[in-house]
């Protein structure tokens, strides 16, 4: 039989051991959350930089492609021609088609002072003043690209667009040349 001084050892040795596992144990899952959340900040930084840089890149792409087509001469001619005449549906018209070519989700057409001539967003609005004085909204102030984001209130919530503002080229092709005397 044991004796009892043999038990106690035994109990003893196993409380040691017990704790010592115990504590290392511990001790690892305190370092293994320090380690799995430092990596987690680390991909959640990376996912933010790469998200940040992706949706740079896009509205960047967006402002030069949209730069681009509104000086083609052919779409300047026949929006300024719908202007001057007042042809809501060839602007909206217009409006789609340069949603189409840029991969848009919508266009709106504007005065410089954000007067609505098309939305093909919501066709039936026109003459609203878009401005609202919001200093958000992308604007082409003093004949100047300029970019941003607006976020809309959506039917499944909070939605944010990446927006364009570029000003209209211009139609010369109706202009009279002058000669170097100005007249």
């Amino acid at each position: 039989m044991l004796s009892r001084l043999s038990v106690r050892l035994f109990v003893a040795k196993a409380a040691v051991v017990v704790v010592a596992l115990g504590g290392a144990l511990v001790a690892i899952g305190l370092v293994a959350r320090q380690a799995v959340r430092a990596r987690m900040e680390q991909r959640l930084v990376a996912a933010r930089e790469a998200v940040g840089n992706a949706l740079a890149a896009r509205l960047h792409t967006l402002q030069r492609v949209t730069e681009g087509l509104v000086q083609v001469p052919a779409y300047v001619s026949r929006v300024s021609e719908a202007l001057r005449t007042g042809d809501r549906a060839d602007l909206l018209d217009q409006a789609e088609e340069f949603r189409d070519q840029i991969g848009a989700g919508w266009v709106l057409l504007t005065d410089a002072g954000g007067v609505l001539y098309g939305w093909t967003l919501r066709p039936e609005q026109w003459g609203d003043s878009m401005a609202g004085g919001r200093s958000d909204r992308p604007r082409a102030p003093e004949r100047r690209p300029d970019r941003g984001r607006l976020d809309r209130a959506g039917d499944r919530g909070d939605v944010l667009y990446q927006a364009v503002g570029v000003p209209r080229v211009r139609d010369h092709s109706r202009s009279r040349r002058r000669g170097p005397d100005g007249r």
